[in-house]
């Protein structure tokens, strides 16, 4: 069933707040009211959803576009969400190819989203990725090198006891 998922924008605001406040990981910042909210304030709420149909949404997000000045692309803010039934891969996967088509058409240069999801979830897991959302071992930097361990130089250290004669 989920290989079925079609991306569709909503574009009504009972049955958006409907599907929001059924879904999994669901948050208010995610309903229809929030998005006119921040409208006010210059951002442009996109409610972009993936199910079998429109009227059948299984997962989406209520993105907040804001235009960046004098170059023509979009930052955007999906505040607590993606919201859905987001513990299933192919329905995560339908989603990400949505934003991503979404962000082509709307020249979104960016995305941040802080979504509601634990770590014992299946989603919360997927979040953290492959290491469980350690970090991997990074060698530490050997004494006298120049260069800090993610490879960028550092300048040499300036001496405050300068002795110079004139």
């Amino acid at each position: 069933m989920r290989s079925e998922l079609r991306a569709f924008e909503m574009t009504d605001a009972a049955e958006w707040n409907r599907f929001v406040e059924s879904a999994p990981y669901h948050s208010f910042p995610q309903l229809w009211e929030w998005g006119e909210v921040r409208a006010a304030a210059g951002w442009r709420p996109v409610r972009l959803a993936v199910g079998p149909a429109a009227d059948r949404p299984v997962a989406g997000a209520q993105l907040l576009l804001r235009r960046v000045p004098l170059t023509g692309w979009h930052l955007a803010y999906v505040p607590r969400g993606p919201i859905g039934a987001l513990d299933d891969a192919a329905t995560r996967v339908a989603l990400h190819s949505a934003l991503r088509a979404l962000g082509r058409s709307e020249k979104i240069a960016t995305v941040r989203a802080d979504p509601e999801a634990r770590v014992v979830t299946p989603y919360g897991q997927a979040l953290l990725g492959p290491h469980g959302g350690r970090r991997r071992k990074c060698s530490r930097r050997r004494p006298g090198s120049s260069t800090s361990r993610w490879g960028r130089t550092r300048s040499a250290p300036v001496s405050s006891g300068s002795t110079a004669s004139t």
